[in-house]
């Protein structure tokens, strides 16, 4: 879930590297958490400090710059998609239309629940503790990573990550603060989560929802990704699970309002959602061939591996493939 914090200087996040995904959060100011304000580590910054000796004419003849607007590419591309999600909370009716269900709290579902909550520790808490503590603050490298895309590689792809997150966000914490619901632990400590409980309430999963309207908005940009962002988003709504963060029910609410958010946002009403949206096509329409054998396209995975090839003690191994 995302709030701001003041954060000063420190290390960035788990994400994907270099041009490909986002690094998290790094430098210094007020950051949208998670996700980073750029993919450099630091909050990125339209012009730097002066040079030494930069311009020091006599200031009664340097004449001034008139009629000039900031350029588009100067936004920090997470403020700008703070800017789309106010535009989309501009819509009179997304409050109702994108409404989840409210929590069954009921003691019969709650210890349902709990079973599976007690499994999936059990089961797979040790094995996912590393994917749980990278995705706490900062997920959206896992989707830069799937798509190529980062503040300079697929930019408007990047953008659109970062804006379904600020959307994701904004509906996640209306209805957190409507239903206030408790977190798993609080009804039954000895789930005893595996990393901090974030102080917000539990229904819906903000990661649900902002995971999942992610993964929506990048299937529509680029429909060969569909299922590859889906599985991201569920294996991440999943993790908070597994870690002892969230209800089952609170996933499924997440997901529902993402599902329903999309369908809002396909009516075209934010202009500029849509304009993000377009770009974003285009990167990935760019990359298309003419050639119907050559488009981007998702075919099935490699299937049937033969384990023993890989074996490190086999160093001809890699020469029979």
């Amino acid at each position: 879930m995302n709030i701001y914090i003041h954060q000063t200087g420190g290390q960035g996040g788990q994400g994907g590297q270099g041009g490909q995904g986002g690094q998290g959060l790094g430098g210094d100011g007020w950051l949208w958490v998670p996700g980073a304000a750029s993919n450099d580590g630091s909050a990125p910054v339209f012009a730097g400090a002066k040079p030494p000796g930069w311009l020091q004419p006599n200031p009664q003849i340097m004449p001034m710059i008139i009629n000039s607007k900031f350029p588009p590419g100067g936004w920090d591309p997470l403020l700008k998609a703070a800017g789309i999600a106010a535009a989309f909370a501009a819509t009179a009716d997304y409050v109702d239309r994108v409404a989840p269900k409210p929590p069954d709290d009921r003691e019969t579902t709650l210890r349902d629940e709990l079973k599976i909550l007690w499994g999936l520790k059990v089961s797979q808490r040790e094995p996912r503790a590393r994917e749980i503590q990278a995705q706490a603050n900062d997920f959206t490298g896992y989707f830069g990573l799937a798509m190529g895309s980062s503040a300079t590689s697929r930019p408007a792809t990047w953008s659109l990550i970062l804006t379904a997150l600020q959307i994701g966000g904004l509906l996640a914490v209306h209805y957190k603060a409507k239903y206030n619901r408790a977190r798993p632990a609080q009804v039954w400590p000895l789930l005893a989560p595996s990393i901090p409980t974030p102080a917000h309430a539990s229904y819906p999963s903000g990661h649900a929802t902002q995971s999942h309207l992610i993964a929506l908005c990048l299937a529509k940009a680029a429909p060969a990704m569909e299922v590859t962002c889906l599985k991201i988003a569920d294996r991440i709504a999943e993790n908070r699970e597994v870690g002892g963060l969230h209800w089952p029910s609170d996933s499924k609410a997440g997901k529902c309002i993402a599902d329903k958010a999309m369908g809002l946002l396909n009516e075209g009403k934010v202009e500029s959602f849509n304009e993000v949206m377009k770009a974003a096509q285009a990167e990935w329409r760019l990359d298309d061939s003419a050639n119907t054998d050559d488009k981007i396209k998702a075919v099935p995975p490699p299937r049937d591996y033969d384990h023993d090839t890989y074996k490190p003690s086999d160093p001809e191994a890699r020469h029979r493939l």
